[in-house]
């Protein structure tokens, strides 16, 4: 520096020296240029001293982000450094609040929750039905001290479930809510933290309760079904729409064509439940996906009242009537006397038509000489010898199709002439069995009658045509349901009976509203015809007219070769004393065994014997050699129950009996009801809220991304930031500065006042 500022003086000199101006110019001249020589040799002192730092703070938050931005930048920028910039937390802050260091100091204005609201979650367990229960998971992180919560759900405005529960416990809470009514629900989980109310908010829908159909003649299952509250269709056979239902309860034997379309449906997901008599035949389509595997009955099952017919059939129906209806063996002639006062024929008469085969094969001779007609004729003659004043009688034969005729319209029973003509005009001839023609006769007959009760008796001996199988059950339950007409069907069988028109005929029965009674002993038949008159005439609380102790007169006897006593019917006839019950026994844990028996579980008066196949799952098993009762197994897609016994008839009144019968009936077909697939549980939150605002951990560690440091609490002492070091120049300059100004404007005036004297001397 010294050097340069040499360099220059002698430049300037020189300059001086050789320009021609007066000496008094050049000595200005050589003022200025010393004086800024002087000026640029000044020594400096330079030192460094500690400065206070200025604080800046800025209130952060979510609601505004361009102000948030400036509020930051300015602040920023007020002190010489980072530092001296405080972070106030002012509300909830969002991730676009970006990270740091920005090298602040953090300050939370009120203490942070211990628990981050966002991750208090409610999750469900799968999609939410009416009246079937939903296990809800209530999620949070694991806390020091477990917290105090309430969840409430509503239906519109209306509360309709509130429960306690405890959160940041291990393993989760959880609780079960059942929806009553379809639609959308709010749910909400409210926690009382310190001063603090966080409040979580979400919504779910609810679906409709699954349809279930119910094909059972007796309507009991399908009225305790509904007595719980689920949603019942009944029908006499499959509905057009039967696929939409999400399970069927079949009790009752279906047509094969049915059985494989219902098979087909469960292997596409349908639930199936079924009861005893809706087992079918042997190697009929819903044998094939039972969970019970009914065994050929070869010796008398465990237990009186068990098994059931040859092959494995399912004990539907008993081939005789039961003990209550038995009608009297030997003389049946005599009974208490029936009042001759005036009947009220709306009220206390019956209306019996008999509908009687006329095929070739009724004319076959029997061992004893008589043909299967005449035994037809004795049951006619012994249905008008029961009936008394005001009861009416009636005929009608059937072969060839559209051939059914009346041989008797609607008579008195006492008109004995009318009577006997009618029967003696029965009579066969080389036709064919088509039952359809007969039956629409014989309801044309009865369907103006307005006695109390209208009963219709087909006697055969042969297969009726199944072609009209459909048409017959349609009719039969037009009868039953429309005109209070019931059917039974009395059938002489051997060993070339097929079991499918067996199976047909009970159906048509179970439509008809009457029982279908299979007879070896032809000259049994009588005996049967007898006991469904008996059957009428005691629904209306009367007494056969030649029932023993009567006062009337005994009948004739009908016309008929040395008499043959009715043999007893072998198949099944009701012992004395009365049958040994079947016991039951659980033989695992379940939920659909729920609500259990006080005690031992209710006995049975049959089962059907049989085994359970290897995939089945067997809760309840009959009898003293286990025979599986209520089983379930998964087919395909859907699920498949069975329960081996006539749950809705007599063998089941144990179970009936019972008041948790309609819930435990339910309960077993729930367990076949389609399930949810597997997959994550869904939250149900989606919103929370802090009253009144707090910070929470996220804003806590955005907090401290941002300034680089932890943010301190409320409680924590003000603390200044560090000073700050500042280097600092010291120089002489300053203090003769206004001097050397005013010596320098001294200099130009002398210097303006030596040029215009020597102008003026004339010496420029």
């Amino acid at each position: 520096m010294t050097v340069i500022l040499v360099a220059a003086l002698l430049v300037a000199g020189i300059g001086l020296l050789t320009a021609r101006t007066p000496a008094a110019a050049r000595f200005c001249a050589w003022g200025v240029v010393l004086g800024f020589a002087a000026l640029a040799l000044d020594p400096q002192r330079v030192h460094f001293e500690q400065q206070e730092a200025r604080t800046a703070a800025a209130a952060i938050g979510q609601r505004d982000v361009d102000a948030r931005t400036r509020a930051l930048a300015a602040a920023a920028t007020a002190g010489p450094r980072a530092a001296d910039l405080e972070l106030c937390w002012s509300d909830a802050l969002g991730d676009g609040i970006g990270r740091g260091p920005l090298g602040a100091r953090a300050r939370l204005q009120v203490r942070a929750l211990p628990v981050q609201p966002g991750l208090l979650q409610v999750r469900a367990s799968g999609a939410c039905t009416v009246d079937r229960p939903l296990l809800l998971q209530l999620e949070s992180p694991i806390l020091q001290q477990p917290l105090a919560a309430v969840l409430t759900v509503y239906s519109g405005e209306r509360e309709v479930f509130r429960e306690r529960v405890s959160l940041g416990t291990s393993p989760p809470a959880e609780c079960t809510f059942t929806a009553t009514a379809p639609g959308v629900h709010r749910i909400e989980l409210t926690a009382e933290v310190a001063d603090h109310r966080v409040i979580c908010r979400g919504e779910f829908a609810v679906a409709a309760p699954p349809r279930v159909l119910v094909l059972e003649p007796s309507m009991t299952a399908a009225a305790a079904l509904r007595a719980q509250g689920v949603a019942v269709e009944e029908a006499a056979s499959l509905p057009p729409d039967w696929r939409t239902a999400a399970a069927l309860v079949v009790g009752q034997g279906l047509p094969a064509a049915d059985q494989q379309a219902i098979v087909a449906a469960v292997i596409d997901g349908m639930g199936l439940f079924v009861l005893a008599p809706g087992f079918g035949a042997a190697e009929e389509p819903v044998r094939a996906i039972l969970p019970v595997r009914p065994l050929p009955i070869e010796s008398k099952p465990d237990g009186a009242g068990a098994g059931g017919p040859p092959g494995g059939e399912p004990p539907v129906t008993p081939p005789l009537p039961p003990p209550d209806d038995e009608p009297p063996s030997g003389d049946i002639r005599g009974a208490s006397p029936v009042s001759k006062d005036p009947i009220e024929v709306d009220k206390r008469a019956i209306a019996m038509v008999l509908l009687v085969d006329r095929s070739g094969s009724m004319g076959m001779e029997l061992r004893d000489g008589r043909t299967k007609m005449s035994y037809a004729k004795s049951s006619a003659l012994r249905t008008a010898q029961a009936l008394d004043e005001g009861d009416q009688v009636a005929i009608v034969t059937f072969g060839n199709k559209d051939a059914g005729r009346a041989e008797l319209a609607l008579t008195d029973a006492l008109n004995t002439a009318t009577v006997r003509a009618g029967i003696e005009r029965l009579a066969h001839a080389s036709e064919n069995t088509f039952l359809l023609s007969g039956l629409r006769v014989a309801h044309e007959l009865l369907r103006p009658s307005r006695a109390a009760v209208k009963h219709l008796v087909v006697i055969t001996d042969g297969e009726f045509r199944g072609e009209e199988s459909l048409a017959l059950r349609s009719l039969a339950h037009k009868m039953r349901t429309g005109d209070k007409i019931t059917l039974s069907i009395i059938s002489i069988v051997d060993a070339q009976t097929g079991p499918q028109f067996i199976k047909e005929a009970e159906l048509l029965t179970r439509d008809g509203g009457g029982q279908f009674f299979p007879v070896e002993d032809v000259a049994a038949v009588p005996v049967f015809v007898t006991a469904e008159v008996t059957r009428s005439l005691q629904r209306v609380g009367r007494q056969p007219r030649n029932a023993p102790g009567s006062s009337t007169p005994p009948a004739q006897p009908p016309p008929s070769k040395p008499k043959v006593d009715p043999p007893k019917p072998a198949p099944a006839s009701v012992p004395e004393p009365a049958p040994q019950r079947i016991a039951v026994r659980a033989v695992a844990e379940s939920r659909l065994l729920e609500p259990l028996p006080e005690a031992a579980w209710p006995t049975l008066g049959g089962a059907v014997a049989g085994t359970a196949p290897f995939d089945a799952q067997v809760l309840l098993v009959a009898g003293e050699n286990g025979w599986p009762l209520l089983c379930y197994a998964n087919r395909g897609l859907g699920r498949v129950g069975a329960f081996a016994a006539d749950l809705c008839g007599d063998a089941g009144s144990e179970f009936r009996a019972e008041r948790a019968f309609p819930a435990r009936l339910a309960t077993w077909i729930q367990g076949v009801l389609p399930a949810e697939g597997v997959r994550t549980p869904k939250s149900l939150l989606d919103a929370w809220e802090v009253t009144p605002i707090a910070p929470t951990p996220h804003d806590v560690e955005l907090l401290a991304g941002l300034a680089g440091q932890a943010p301190v609490g409320p409680d924590s002492p003000a603390a200044a930031p560090a000073p700050a070091v500042v280097r600092k120049v010291v120089s002489a300059v300053p203090a003769w500065a206004l001097w050397a100004v005013l010596a320098v404007v001294v200099l130009a005036l002398c210097e303006r006042w030596s040029g215009l004297r020597m102008f003026r001397l004339g010496r420029a």
